[in-house]
């Protein structure tokens, strides 16, 4: 084995793909309960990446990278490590009226062991809108 360094980009942001406890999983969005307890889709973002950018907790932001861009609201919270942005949960076009949704920002680039999926190795910018 040999240590390759993490992929790299323009963008600052380690995008962080988060397991949600309502919808851990496409086959939950069916259930409108269970969509309406999660809620919204909101971008984590740790309170210094926060300040920098001049974002506060229900600000509506725009995430980007080359690829794609998406907006939603913000949530300002020291739980998740400066340097990354977070996004729980899979939604679709009826739950946030959005077309394009989060995994439009994931490389389709496969990982060095195993050709798996490059999902945590993806690189943003958030701007308030």
């Amino acid at each position: 084995p040999k240590y390759i360094e993490d992929f790299k980009d323009a963008y600052p942001l380690n995008l962080v793909a988060i397991a949600d406890k309502y919808t851990l999983n496409t086959m939950f969005g069916s259930r409108e309960d269970i969509v309406k307890k999660r809620g919204e889709m909101k971008v984590l973002i740790n309170p210094e990446d926060a300040r920098a950018r001049n974002i506060h907790s229900g600000d509506l932001v725009c995430i980007y990278n080359d690829l794609s861009s998406i907006s939603c609201k913000a949530e300002v919270i020291d739980t998740i490590s400066a340097g990354c942005a977070g996004i729980s949960g899979v939604y679709e076009s009826s739950h946030n009226g959005e077309t394009i949704q989060l995994n439009s920002l994931h490389h389709p680039r496969l990982s060095d062991i195993g050709a798996g999926t490059t999902l945590n190795g993806n690189y943003v910018e958030i701007k308030r809108k």
